[in-house]
């Protein structure tokens, strides 16, 4: 068995739910399948300490601090004061970049890159903005950079597009990838509230996040659209690039006039090819067509448009605890991909 060595950057929700996931039979057969264990050989957190053991950390002890506890009780190596001091003094093969998407995360991800450590990541912000100049420095240390939890909480059929040798050429993507603001919109047409009154349900249903500000404006939506344009489409644009409007105006008469219409107002992240480049925008769309009409909820999709046919992959992610286990499922099938290129 090849010994794997984990380093985390951080230990939120997608973290903690990757620990659980290592230790399910399905995880420890496909590690097995590859004669490799994953060892969390240290965990780092910006205000509960850090903690590294050369011989590995228990995946239930990490657990059983969780979210609030004191990480620096299970420590076992030098203390470090930061990110960057602790990517130097970790022994680790790889890098799970677990920080929040307010955090740019670039400095510690070549920080990485430098010391010979493979990434993985399911923070957008580095991705959306760097996209090229992180794959180009991942190229120059000869280590893996996977960011398949990014977009669509790690979908599995999303990641094969980034190792398909070949695949269609697409000439336009329609997604909705924000499972927050399409509940709220939900909630507003199906109890007769306003935004406002839509974004209190869905915190008290522990959908929003306290400042939902990052989904209702667009924000997460433009970061996602970045890579999947930078990625599927050869475009080379950062979230700043792409014009964005959130759903703060749309009214529960403009949705309940959309739905009498056969229609529904999504917040679409669109991106098509136009006179040689690649256009893109984010803002409310009353759409007619039939893949968005019914994905209420939280439900969240891609639409392809390629000369040969229109497809699309469609998600439901049902309660939050789902959509936290399907990303730790997309790091951890990235974390496969790395450890395939390491044989």
């Amino acid at each position: 068995m090849k010994q794997i060595k984990l380093a985390i950057l951080g230990l939120g929700n997608v973290p903690l739910a990757l620990l659980r996931f290592l230790r399910e039979p399905q995880a420890k057969a496909a590690l097995a399948a590859l004669k490799a264990e994953v060892v969390v050989t240290g965990v780092t957190t910006g205000r509960r300490g850090n903690a590294i053991n050369k011989q590995g950390l228990s995946l239930e002890d990490l657990e059983a601090v969780g979210k609030e506890g004191n990480v620096a009780a299970l420590n076992k190596g030098p203390a470090t004061a930061n990110n960057l001091e602790f990517i130097n003094q970790v022994p680790a093969d790889v890098l799970f970049v677990a920080t929040p998407a307010k955090f740019p995360s670039l400095d510690e991800i070549k920080a990485a890159f430098a010391k010979g450590i493979n990434v993985t990541t399911s923070n957008k912000t580095p991705v959306a903005n760097h996209y090229r100049e992180l794959l180009d420095e991942a190229g120059r240390h000869n280590v893996q950079f996977r960011f398949g939890a990014t977009v669509l909480a790690g979908y599995p059929p999303w990641k094969q597009f980034f190792d398909a040798v070949t695949r269609p050429e697409i000439s336009e993507i329609q997604m909705v990838v924000n499972a927050t603001s399409n509940n709220i919109l939900t909630l507003m047409l199906e109890k007769n509230m306003s935004f406002e009154q839509g974004v209190t349900e869905a915190q008290k249903l522990g959908i929003a996040e306290r400042d939902p500000s990052d989904d209702v404006d667009g924000h997460d939506t433009q970061k996602k659209l970045a890579i999947l344009a930078n990625v599927l489409m050869n475009a080379n644009l950062t979230a700043d690039d792409i014009p964005t409007e959130g759903i703060r105006n749309v009214t529960v008469n403009d949705l309940t006039l959309a739905m009498e219409e056969g229609k529904w107002i999504q917040l679409l992240g669109r991106a098509w090819k136009e006179n040689g480049k690649v256009r893109a925008e984010v803002k409310p769309v009353k759409t007619g067509n039939n893949f968005f009409v019914r994905m209420l909820g939280t439900s969240m999709g891609l639409y392809f448009v390629t000369p040969a046919a229109n497809f699309g992959i469609w998600l439901d992610l049902g309660k939050g605890s789902q959509a936290i286990m399907a990303t730790a499922a997309g790091v951890f099938e990235d974390l496969l991909s790395i450890i395939k290129a390491m044989q």
